[in-house]
Formats: structure tokens, C-alpha cells, sequence
């Protein structure tokens, strides 16, 4: 067992606890310290590791840590397991920190490249400043709002970061206009046009996420700089017209779903040459806008994917899919019909 380099602990939430209260003890963690192989660690659920048991794990070799759930982590375990040498990936997700944050402090500089508190409930990032290293941040589904990202300024190295599914507002995007990222998913927060300016200068962007935001279409000439994305989600947001795009000549993937588009301002996408993905689900679509799409479809040879679930009226989707089957024959088209099984 002294050979082993990567270990999954998961505890059972209704084993019996030991004596400590919690499913793994301190001695147990001790035992840990025989690993010296061990790379990579996954606590699930240990409920009360404590500092005692923090600093057996500072002994081993970790590069990677995963103690999701673990909701009675404390403030001074966590600062501990940020100064592990060698650790560059852990995951603090679902540990509700949201009462601890103001006593994280880090201390020196931690040297991880990769951290996940998603679903911490977190409410102020300042204990972050001093993670220069990070490259990976997951920080979806907390309760980021108003000057939460000041503090992601420093992040000169951040690659990914995850923003979804919280309250920042348009301005708060000011903070990370200067950072080289390459992927940002800004799903389900208070984006609007004004907030595009700021994306608009992450010249190294390839994936981004805006869905379900207050996004009406006014700013998305904006993201006309952003040269080498390849992936733009723009579904679930008010749009109802595109400017020209032409500049976005690596862009594979694109997501107009639920939104106002119903196909004649379709035309700007001609130039999209590399698009492999199109999706318009949950849209409306009218007898312009299906002979639009048509001729759209015919104008971008990269194209091998569109998507029309759930569009209507259903009648006109079925005479849209049947043309676009006979102009395209080599064009997947995805529907929903009520009356048969076909995706």
C-alpha cells in the first residue's frame, strides 16, 4: 500500500461516527502520513477535519485534494491546507465557508494552480489576493454581488474562471478586464449591454458563457475584439437582432437559444465560416426567417450541427428541417416534434 498515488475516501453519511464525532480521525489521517506516494487524496464528507488532521496531510506528497462537503471545515484547517508545498489542485466546494471568510488568510503565497469554491455562499473574495498562481477558479453559485471582484485583480495567471449563477452586476466586470483568460462563464447573473465593453477586452477569450442575463443585443458589437473565441453562449437573454460578427473567424460553437431571434437577422452570421454549432432552441420562427436560415446554412460548409427543439409553430419547423434536409444533406438538424420520438 506504500505504492499507492492516488486514494478515494468516501464516507458514508449514516455510518456511525467514532468517538470524535466525525467518520475519519485524526489517527486515521495519521495513518495517511505512510503514503509516501500519495498524490492525490479525496475526502468525501469527513465532516470534522480538524487542524490536527490538516497538518498529517501537510506531510504528504499531495498535488491534488478534494474535500467537498466537507461542511464543519474551519477557517484555521482550511489556511493550513492552502499552504500543503506541493498541492495545486483543491477542491473546497459545498464546505459553506460563507461564515469563515473573513478569518481565511492564507498566509505566504499558496502555490495552487487550481481551486473550486463553488456553493460556499461566499460573499467578499478579498482572501483571494494573494493567490497570484491560481490558473483555474470555480466560484459558481455563491453570493457574489456588488465590489466582490476587486480582488481577482491580482490573478495575473487566471486561465478559467466560473462566475455563474450569482448576483454581479454589469461594472463589477471592470475588475477582470486585464486578466488573460481564456474561458468565463458568466451564466444567470445582472449582465446587461453595458458589461460587454468590459469583455470585450479579454483578447486571449475562447469560450464564453453569458446565458440567462439582461443581455438585449445593443452591446454585442463589443465581443466583435474577441479574435480567438470559439465558443459564445448567448441563450436565454432578450436578444432580438446581431451585428456583424465577421470578425470572429474562430468561432465554432454558438447558442442563440430562448431568445428573440427568429431568424431574419440571421444574415450576419454568414461569415462565421469555422461554425459547427448552431443552436436556436425554444425560438420562433416565421416563413422569412426559415428561408433565411436555409440560405444561411448553405453559406457556412463547417456547419454540421442545428438545433430547433422546441421552436414554433411546429408545423413550420417540420417544412424548415425538410428543406434545410434537401439544400444541406449533410447538415445535422435536431427538432422536437410532439408527435414522434426524434430528438
Amino acid at each position: 500500500m506504500t505504492n499507492v498515488e492516488e486514494l478515494t475516501l468516501c464516507i458514508n453519511p449514516d455510518a456511525r461516527w467514532n468517538e470524535s464525532g466525525c467518520g475519519l480521525s485524526n489517527k486515521d489521517l495519521g495513518t495517511l502520513g505512510k503514503l509516501k506516494m500519495l498524490r492525490s487524496l479525496s475526502i468525501d464528507r469527513a465532516s470534522k477535519l480538524d487542524k490536527t488532521g490538516a497538518r498529517f496531510l501537510r506531510e504528504l506528497p499531495l498535488t491534488s485534494l478534494d474535500l467537498t462537503c466537507n461542511e464543519n471545515l474551519s477557517a484555521d484547517t482550511a489556511n493550513l491546507l492552502f499552504q500543503i508545498p506541493s498541492l495545486v489542485s483543491l477542491d473546497l466546494s459545498c464546505c459553506w465557508l460563507r461564515d469563515k471568510v473573513k478569518h481565511l488568510k492564507p498566509g505566504s503565497l499558496p502555490k495552487i494552480a487550481q481551486l473550486n469554491l463553488a456553493a460556499n455562499d461566499l460573499y467578499t473574495l478579498e482572501f483571494l489576493n494573494k493567490f497570484t498562481t491560481l490558473e483555474y477558479l470555480n466560484l459558481r453559485n455563491n453570493r457574489l454581488c456588488d465590489n466582490a471582484l476587486i480582488d481577482l485583480k491580482r490573478l495575473s495567471n487566471l486561465k478559467y474562471l466560473s462566475l455563474s449563477y450569482n448576483l454581479i452586476p454589469s461594472k463589477e466586470l471592470c475588475h477582470i478586464a486585464e486578466l488573460p483568460l481564456e474561458s468565463l462563464e458568466l451564466e444567470k447573473n445582472s449582465i446587461s449591454d453595458e458589461g460587454l465593453v468590459f469583455i470585450g477586452k479579454l483578447a486571449s477569450l475562447q469560450m464564453l458563457n453569458l446565458s440567462k442575463n439582461r443581455i438585449i443585443g445593443t452591446g454585442l458589437a463589443q465581443l466583435s475584439n474577441l479574435l480567438k473565441l470559439r465558443s459564445l453562449d448567448l441563450s436565454h437573454n432578450q436578444i432580438t437582432g446581431l451585428p456583424n460578427l465577421a470578425s470572429l473567424v474562430n468561432l465554432e460553437r454558438l447558442d442563440l437559444s430562448k431568445t428573440k431571434i427568429q431568424g431574419e437577422s440571421l444574415a450576419t452570421l454568414e461569415t462565421l465560416q469555422s461554425l459547427k454549432f448552431l443552436g436556436l432552441n425554444g425560438n420562433v420562427l416565421t416563413k422569412k426567417g426559415c428561408t433565411q436560415l436555409v440560405n444561411l446554412a448553405k453559406q457556412l460548409p463547417s456547419l454540421k450541427l442545428l438545433s430547433l427543439k422546441n421552436c414554433e409553430p411546429v408545423s413550420l419547423v417540420k417544412k424548415c428541417k425538410k428543406m434545410l434536409e434537401e439544400k444541406c444533406p449533410a447538415l445535422q438538424v435536431i427538432t422536437k416534434d410532439p408527435d414522434s420520438e426524434e430528438d
